[in-house]
């Protein structure tokens, strides 16, 4: 079910002038809702004209939280908004991502940069659901893996790596990820970050026959289909076609993606 409502930022929090989480009073105790899942939110009445997608980064007791960094004029606006104020919101959007069929075996989480907004979702989902998970966040430097307290509340199973060495391990995710899979027996690996990283995480699921779901940061003009303008190239039954990230996706089984 689509719901579109206001809502009112009760909570706003900042990392080095660059990330941002907010927190949202929303008029509904219980919605329906996948990691992986966005909505679309007007930043402000008049412009910019189109809605900007956020993914769910954490919902609980009618309080819904987004997770995103400055990048444009949209998420410029939505940065400088103060407590108090409100915003219209659309969603929620997309099909997420799906749990691992055996629940007893080890999953392996890998966030790149903003890419931790579904995957620390989907992480207290799997908590929630005692699957257990090993979680790579990594970033260029120390101040790009901004939700280190978040995790650590959380007592998340967490590997932390940088670019530059700053914090955690030296080095890039896909560094560390045969290391873990080996080690930790994993079964599946779900992912959101740079498409660089993605496409790596891709290769390595296909060439050790893993199941790996990806959650894709595309720009998306309405969020529900009508517009294509987050048209993704994918091979399906031996073809390749378009497909549309807000409505089949943002979650694709990596081997389906043409990179």
């Amino acid at each position: 079910m689509i719901y579109e409502f206001e809502a009112e930022i009760i909570e706003k929090k900042i990392w080095s002038n660059k990330y941002c989480c907010l927190s949202l009073k929303i008029p509904f105790d219980k919605i329906e809702l996948k990691p992986g899942q966005f909505f679309m939110v007007k930043v402000q009445e008049n412009f910019p004209l189109l809605r900007r997608p956020l993914a769910v980064m954490d919902f609980e007791e009618s309080s819904l939280k987004f997770f995103f960094q400055r990048v444009g004029i949209g998420t410029e606006i939505l940065f400088f908004k103060k407590v108090g104020e409100r915003v219209r919101i659309l969603g929620p959007f997309g099909n997420g991502f799906s749990y691992p069929e055996e629940k007893k075996k080890s999953v392996l989480l890998i966030a790149g940069g903003r890419g931790i907004s579904p995957i620390f979702y989907l992480a207290k989902k799997m908590y929630e659901h005692r699957i257990p998970f090993v979680l790579i966040y990594g970033g260029k430097a120390k101040e790009d893996i901004p939700l280190m307290e978040e995790l650590e509340e959380n007592s998340f199973n967490v590997v932390y790596v940088t670019e530059d060495g700053s914090f955690g391990k030296k080095g890039m995710v896909i560094d560390f990820i045969e290391e873990i899979v080996k080690k930790k027996q994993i079964s599946s690996i779900y992912s959101c970050g740079p498409v660089e990283m993605l496409k790596k995480v891709s290769y390595f699921s296909e060439r050790i026959d893993i199941e790996s779901l990806i959650s894709l940061e595309i720009i998306m003009g309405c969020g529900f289909g009508a517009c294509w303008g987050c048209a993704v190239r994918i091979r399906e039954n031996g073809k390749e076609c378009f497909k549309k990230a807000c409505v089949d996706g943002p979650v694709f089984k990596s081997e389906e993606i043409v990179w």
